[in-house]
């Protein structure tokens, strides 16, 4: 390296801020995302990633996280939390869960043409996407034929393959089960199990809290789930559905209802994860601070089709002696609130019914 004496400079482009580091909850999430805008080998791959580039290198990015449920994690984990690393698991298979359509003739912009979202391929032309997930080719002529588009069916992926299993034909895990290859790959424990938008799925859930029981038949981490707003729209229902559902126990912690900021929707599973992670790393990277009373990254409380509540300290009081985790407008902004496992009120014993116990 070159001896230099005195004050230099040098720039690089504007960035996301340099994420704060913590282990003692690695959450490991799986879930869909679109790596034919990365790369379509990443299925059933456990990746590792200290940075949202890393991430969007690895599965790619869509705003469209109702159909690409990782990609809402990421931008809650390393945008609005600031926090890693964390491991992804997506379970969309580019080739499997797919559509052929027919293609038309196509006018080109600039020697460009538009093909619009969750285009795979298109014939054998080269595509690229740009910033909004639009697939674009481009032509040296004024217009091309295109008989063929392939275009993604991320809303085909099944809770079966969520849940996933070992294959005796290929020798490989799928889904859940690949939690167990997390500390073999990167001797690193996992902590918080999470599948956003799955885990409102009843059979889901309880693999998710048998997968958090049981890792590597060694250790044990938690879970987070949510219970469905679409089906649960009133603070009053939550505790019967979460009783009738069997969403309960020591190491499941259950959410309601959705958060919003902005325009984007979080379910609030995937924004506890991301807060317990900041909780520890604020806290010397050890987790015995509860996440309750910490500020989220919100600005309301939605259920289905965006309809807004807002809990008084009485109802989300309520939901708490249920042993679910809500959202409270509290002293100085949107707060988890609830401290409280799955577990709760049926289990009393310390170190089942709190979350940082």
């Amino acid at each position: 390296m070159a001896f230099k004496h005195g004050v230099y400079k040098s720039e690089v482009k504007t960035s996301v801020i340099a994420p704060a580091q913590t282990e003692s909850g690695l959450p490991v999430i799986i879930g869909t995302a679109p790596v034919f805008m990365a790369d379509k080998n990443n299925v059933n791959q456990p990746k590792l990633c200290y940075s949202y580039e890393e991430a969007v290198n690895y599965f790619g990015y869509s705003d469209d996280w109702d159909k690409y449920t990782l990609c809402e994690f990421m931008y809650s984990q390393f945008v609005l939390f600031n926090q890693s690393p964390c491991v992804l698991i997506n379970v969309f298979d580019p080739a499997k869960h797919c559509e052929e359509t027919d293609g038309a003739e196509y006018q080109s912009s600039n020697g460009k043409i538009n093909l619009g979202k969750n285009v795979i391929s298109a014939d054998d032309q080269e595509i690229i996407y740009d910033d909004d997930g639009n697939a674009i080719i481009e032509i040296s002529g004024n217009k091309i034929t295109i008989n063929k588009i392939i275009k993604a069916k991320p809303e085909n992926v099944t809770k079966a393959e969520i849940i996933g299993g070992y294959s005796a034909v290929t020798g490989k895990n799928t889904g859940l089960e690949l939690v167990n290859e997390v500390f073999p790959k990167f001797r690193i424990v996992p902590g918080l199990i999470g599948c956003p938008k799955f885990s409102s799925d009843s059979e889901v859930a309880a693999i998710m809290k048998a997968k958090a029981d049981n890792v590597n038949g060694i250790f044990t981490c938690s879970c987070v789930v949510d219970i469905p707003v679409d089906e649960v729209k009133v603070y009053a229902d939550v505790p019967a559905w979460k009783n009738q559902h069997n969403f309960i126990g020591p190491r499941m912690f259950a959410c309601w209802p959705k958060v919003k900021l902005g325009d984007k929707t979080y379910h609030l599973s995937t924004q506890l994860i991301s807060l317990m992670n900041k909780t520890d790393s604020n806290h010397d990277d050890v987790p015995y601070k509860s996440p309750s009373n910490e500020l989220l990254q919100m600005d309301s409380c939605v259920v289905d089709g965006g309809q807004e509540i807002n809990l008084s300290l009485e109802q989300a009081n309520y939901l708490n002696s249920q042993g679910i985790v809500t959202a409270v407008n509290w002293v100085g902004g949107w707060r988890a609130w609830g401290k409280r496992t799955s577990a709760y009120p049926d289990n009393t014993d310390v170190k089942d019914c709190f979350i940082p116990v």
